[in-house]
């Protein structure tokens, strides 16, 4: 690759001098010459050379005035430039520096001096001219971001505005189906028509699991945008609050669930932190062996100081292991409608919140024996992950 070097000078022995050297050296370089500072700041303009050598002391525009006008312009201000002097004293030189020259070579002329200066004069052009391509690549990345991340913005207003429709426009028709499917049930229950029987129980039925497929959708779908600031979350408080409201169904099932006391405080999102364990613990409950005494244990530990790690154990029927990958995707049982309700959405909106939460969740568990959910999360985050 050819270089193209400006050198400016009025005393044409010295120009002739730096022009032999710069031809005898080993890189390709292509020499304009200026005989003062006027032309060399209009070839400058013009030609944008890679370099430019510049005698210090010219008449009409001195090297240092022509430093200082080129340092001034937008196509020129990057261009390093070298002085050429006869110069000594430390104050001036200074002074050369300080007006934008980037060093100075002093006169005579040494040729390896000269070809060293140039040669690292252009590397140290080459290399910023690298860093300042990043950086529009980076500003031009950080736009692309910046306006990545208004869209998004406007679309989960978008969203937000659509679940606020879904759970009135979607939940208020259908409460009054199987409200009036209900009643409709009551009037003609008497009937001893069985099909009519039938057909209303199913009604009413459908309309319950449709209104639970609509809830749990909406719970999935707001994870990512309807979600609350990462603060300091008590644990063994929120599985407290957890087994509370799940009261009624634990005595109902006799079941017996045991929480860990030693649960550490975290930074999380609170309410989705209690519905992370309100889904497991009520799929170990309603999981269960017929017959069985449901069992569900909570414990943790922590994991290199910086993860916690948490298992919820049951009892209950427990799953294949190689159906795992199934397991926190919407809408893939592994059981029967029939034998256990549900919409299928519940352990999918566990893997999401704790993605969120730069988690990982996986189970273990033996067909008819119970599973194991074991969920780790940092116990300190500093921000959100993006999913």
């Amino acid at each position: 690759m050819a270089y193209t070097i400006l050198v400016a000078d009025d005393e044409r022995s010295n120009l002739q001098l730096i022009l032999n050297y710069l031809e005898e050296a080993d890189q390709d370089y292509a020499v304009i010459s200026a005989p003062n500072g006027m032309v060399a700041c209009k070839l400058a303009t013009e030609k944008k050379p890679d370099i430019i050598l510049m005698d210090w002391i010219m008449p009409g525009m001195s090297g240092i005035e022509a430093v200082e006008y080129l340092k001034k312009q937008e196509e020129t201000k990057d261009i390093p430039i070298v002085m050429v002097t006869a110069q000594t004293s430390s104050e001036e030189l200074k002074k050369g520096l300080e007006t934008g020259a980037m060093d100075y070579i002093k006169k005579p002329v040494d040729k390896v001096e000269l070809l060293a200066r140039v040669r690292s004069a252009i590397e140290l052009y080459e290399s910023y001219n690298k860093i300042k391509a990043q950086q529009i690549e980076i500003a031009k990345a950080k736009e692309q971001i910046e306006k990545y991340a208004a869209e998004l913005e406007d679309r989960n207003q978008e969203l937000r505005e659509f679940t606020s429709i879904a759970s009135h426009d979607l939940k208020e028709p259908l409460r009054k189906v199987i409200t009036y499917s209900s009643r409709l049930k009551d009037i003609l229950g008497q009937t001893e028509d069985e099909k009519v029987t039938d057909y209303l129980e199913k009604l009413v039925e459908t309309g319950a699991r449709m209104q639970s497929l609509i809830e749990d959708l909406l719970k999935y779908s707001t994870v990512s945008i309807k979600k609350e600031p990462f603060e300091d979350t008590d644990l063994e408080k929120v599985l407290k609050d957890v087994v509370s409201d799940l009261e009624v169904r634990i005595k109902e099932s006799g079941a017996q669930v045991e929480v860990d006391d030693n649960l550490p405080k975290i930074k999380a999102d609170q309410t989705q932190m209690r519905q992370l364990f309100q889904n497991l613990i009520s799929n170990a409950l309603k999981f269960q062996n017929k017959g069985n005494v449901p069992k569900v244990s909570v414990n943790s530990q922590i994991v290199n100081k910086e993860f916690i790690e948490i298992k919820v154990n049951d009892n209950g029927v427990g799953f294949d292991e190689k159906y795992l990958d199934r397991i926190f995707k919407p809408f893939q049982r592994l059981h029967s409608p029939k034998d256990y309700e549900g919409t299928g959405i519940g352990t999918a909106i566990c893997y999401k919140i704790v993605s969120r939460h730069g988690g990982e969740i996986t189970a273990t568990s033996t067909p008819g024996e119970g599973s194991s959910f074991i969920i780790r999360i940092p116990v300190k985050n500093n921000g959100e992950t993006q999913e």
